[in-house]
């Protein structure tokens, strides 16, 4: 992303489960940000950490909420017309007009933008930070859509010239489509160092993503079992030989899958263990037969 554009990351929904502070503090700060989020209370903890940072709210708020995000210098997305009101009666606040191309979510339809010229024009308190809008199939590419979505992004530009920043791209099309880039960009997934489709891994071949997310546990427990010994709740899987049993310290109350009951894997000293048997709430049964020296305390 050129020097030029503003990078916007998206740290909605906790920075997508990897934690909305780890991922924030760990930003580098040789460039400027505008933090984004889909929700007041992670908005409101940003800015308790973050005094001057600036900040996105993306959607999820009620517009009584209104005044206290202005108070707090938090911007604010105006995406319908039952905002109008309660921005109305604010002191100042910071405003991106937010504009629905085609994924037919939040925002006004290019043919309704006028009331909301009109809005912001006789409410000189109010100043039009940003106009956005978010693609729907940028994934894709080549994709006629997204060049009719950058299209009537522009008509709608001409509409507000006073905008400050215009941001309509996310992941997808800043790896995709360098022309969406505009002010500024929204990166979410690729943030995390994962592709927001498989596709666009084989198509861009000279682009490397990694993920910025580890999960480890420990082996709380070996045990030598002979051959047709059975293994957790329903007896689901049976050893057909004899081998070595770890028992690890994550379960499905940690949110480790119960899916992967029988079919996932972990890694212990390099080598992938198959998961054995139901994956319980707390622990998880693996084998380690072919794990030389795997042994209580080994980091999973």
């Amino acid at each position: 992303v050129p020097e030029r554009v503003l990078l916007m990351p998206v740290l909605k929904s906790n920075a997508y489960g990897h934690g909305l502070l780890q991922i924030a503090q760990t930003l580098p700060r040789t460039r400027r940000w505008v933090f984004v989020v889909a929700d007041i209370d992670e908005a409101l903890l940003l800015r308790r950490v973050y005094p001057r940072e600036r900040i996105l709210l993306l959607s999820n708020f009620d517009p009584h909420d209104i005044p206290e995000l202005a108070s707090k210098h938090i911007d604010i997305s105006l995406y319908t017309e039952s905002a109008f009101p309660f921005l109305a009666k604010v002191k100042h606040a910071h405003v991106h007009l937010k504009v629905d191309t085609g994924t037919t979510r939040t925002g006004f339809r290019l043919e309704h933008l006028v009331e909301s010229k009109k809005f912001l024009a006789s409410h000189k308190r109010l100043h039009l930070e940003g106009l956005f809008t978010h693609f729907a199939d940028s994934e894709i590419k080549p994709s006629a859509f997204t060049q009719e979505q950058i299209a009537l992004f522009r008509k709608a530009s001409a509409l507000f010239p006073d905008a400050t920043l215009r941001h309509l791209a996310c992941s997808a099309a800043t790896l995709q489509y360098p022309e969406s880039s505009f002010d500024a960009v929204r990166p979410g997934i690729a943030l995390y160092g994962l592709w927001p489709a498989a596709d666009m891994q084989k198509q861009l071949r000279d682009t490397s993503l990694t993920p910025v997310l580890e999960w480890k546990t420990r082996n709380i427990q070996v045990k030598a079992i002979p051959k047709g010994t059975t293994i957790g709740y329903g007896r689901t899987h049976t050893m057909k030989r004899k081998g070595k049993v770890a028992v690890l310290h994550v379960g499905y109350a940690d949110g480790f899958d119960r899916g992967l009951s029988n079919k996932g894997f972990v890694l212990m000293r390099g080598k992938r263990a198959p998961i054995l048997g139901r994956i319980c709430m707390n622990v998880t049964m693996v084998d380690v037969s072919h794990i030389p020296g795997a042994a209580t305390g080994d980091e999973v």
